[in-house]
């Protein structure tokens, strides 16, 4: 491939991203001041009643230990069900500590899931950048031998 090919190919590419990266970045800057306006709103509510439910859940995590120590038992995997056998209402227990369980799966699983939709977008986003720059993302898991994969972005270019 002769140089002049090189050079016209590479502006055909550069034009097409640059028009891209335009319509990219004032797509990104709507969202951001949608985000910005609507949703950070949301996101700090949510954020601040979740820190006082764990708060509240850490109180009664202590109470419960408090309960344990009064009744003799060590704190271990079953102690619940050790200091429900002596309360005397175990049926009735036992089904509300079942569906405190349930939830706390639940619970766990929707954090989760929630925590990975607010990265979705910025993964999206980054992994766009990266290519725009003739860099792919560093890829954060290990090797099958333990090593991490080569990064990219430090790849030699030939001289034409």
């Amino acid at each position: 491939m002769t140089q002049s090919k090189i050079t016209r190919a590479l502006n055909t590419v550069f034009d097409g991203q640059s028009q891209h990266i335009n319509t990219l970045l004032s797509l990104l800057e709507k969202e951001n001041e949608d985000l910005k306006a609507a949703i950070s709103a949301n996101l700090e509510h949510y954020r601040n009643e979740k820190q006082h439910c764990i708060i509240e859940l850490e109180k009664s995590g202590q109470a419960l230990k408090r309960l344990f120590k009064e009744a003799g038992i060590h704190n271990t995997p079953n102690a619940i069900e050790q200091l429900m056998h002596i309360s005397g209402d175990q049926q009735e227990l036992n089904k509300k500590w079942s569906t405190i369980e349930a939830k706390l799966v639940k619970s766990r699983e929707l954090n989760l899931l929630n925590g990975s939709l607010i990265n979705l977008h910025t993964n999206a986003a980054q992994r766009a950048f990266s290519s725009l720059s003739g860099r792919t993302m560093q890829n954060s898991a290990y090797g099958p031998d333990g090593s991490r994969p080569q990064d990219t972005s430090k790849r030699a270019i030939a001289k034409a």
